[in-house]
């Protein structure tokens, strides 16, 4: 039987290696260390377990281009889950219809989302 390799599973031989090197840089300029950025991903991991997502399932992550959006990607890695990643600058309605036609059983959004975006009632 082969062994699938999934993307969080390079996260974890790089965070072995060497947990304390930095492996992202944040558009604020915060230094994310392999050790934080594995941390980062367990805790999303059991967010959206709790939340009832599993595996198969669709997650869409409407976010920035930075950590806490790899971490929900490594998280739905983590429960064999599909990410749905999606543009934080799209507007609300936009975001209404990619949810309608992706039918995710979760949808995260980041704090840097646009309020209007984030306070939709889904």
């Amino acid at each position: 039987m082969s062994v699938k390799t999934r993307i969080h599973h390079l996260l974890d031989e790089k965070a072995a290696a060497a947990p304390d090197r930095a492996a992202i840089i944040d558009p604020d300029g915060r230094i994310v260390t392999y050790r934080d950025w594995t941390g980062a991903a367990a805790d999303a991991t059991a967010a959206l377990r709790e939340a009832g997502v599993g595996a198969g399932d669709r997650v869409m992550v409407v976010a920035e281009n930075a950590s806490a959006f790899t971490a929900f990607v490594f998280a739905c890695s983590m429960l064999d889950a599909w990410a749905v990643p999606v543009n934080a600058r799209l507007t609300a309605r936009e975001i209404e219809n990619l949810i309608d036609h992706a039918t995710p059983a979760a949808v995260v959004f980041t704090t840097a989302v646009s309020a209007p975006a984030r306070t939709r009632r889904w």
